[in-house]
């Protein structure tokens, strides 16, 4: 009860990040949170939250926001999120930030809201759409290794820290 009751609160970066993957079909895109220019592979690349790659090979950009006050400050750093790996961006966040991101967010980039379900899970809602960058390019396979390398890792480190956490709670 006390983690459903929790749970009713604001929502927290990994819900945000377990809706995209939820909607966007785990099985045909490869999706990467916390997506560093790891290494010098992705040159001239900003950090990414969730990014996620297509079969074509094109790449998808997600900026997750959970307050209004992280979506303004979005737009007082020095890159604009364009960059030629990048051919879609959405902005995502909390329904309560949607009416601040339809006035501020530019208008080449999608909007998708995250509310809880009755069952208090994280589900999406499309408000607006993204533009395609033209100037996008597909990623090579040397890109595309690095990207399977770096969503690999965070895997294991998931199954550590969840095993971790059993231990902690004698499970």
């Amino acid at each position: 009860m006390a983690v459903a009751k929790t749970l009713k609160g604001n929502l927290t970066t990994p819900e945000l990040e377990l809706a995209i993957a939820d909607n966007f079909d785990l099985r045909k895109n490869v999706i990467v949170a916390n997506l560093t220019n790891a290494h010098g592979k992705f040159e001239g690349l900003h950090e990414i939250d969730v990014g996620l790659l297509r079969p074509t090979d094109y790449f998808v950009e997600f900026e997750l926001k959970l307050t209004k006050s992280d979506l303004m400050k979005d737009f007082h750093k020095e890159h604009s999120h364009k960059h030629e790996l990048v051919r879609e961006i959405y902005y995502v966040m909390p329904m309560n930030v949607i009416s601040t991101a339809m006035r501020v967010v530019p208008e080449h980039c999608g909007i998708i809201g995250v509310r809880r379900n009755e069952k208090l899970e994280p589900a999406i809602e499309t408000i607006r759409e993204t533009t395609v960058n033209p100037d996008a390019r597909k990623w090579t396979i040397e890109e595309r290794l690095q990207l399977l390398r770096l969503g690999n890792m965070r895997v294991w480190k998931a199954k550590r820290d969840l095993v971790k956490l059993r231990r902690e709670l004698g499970r």
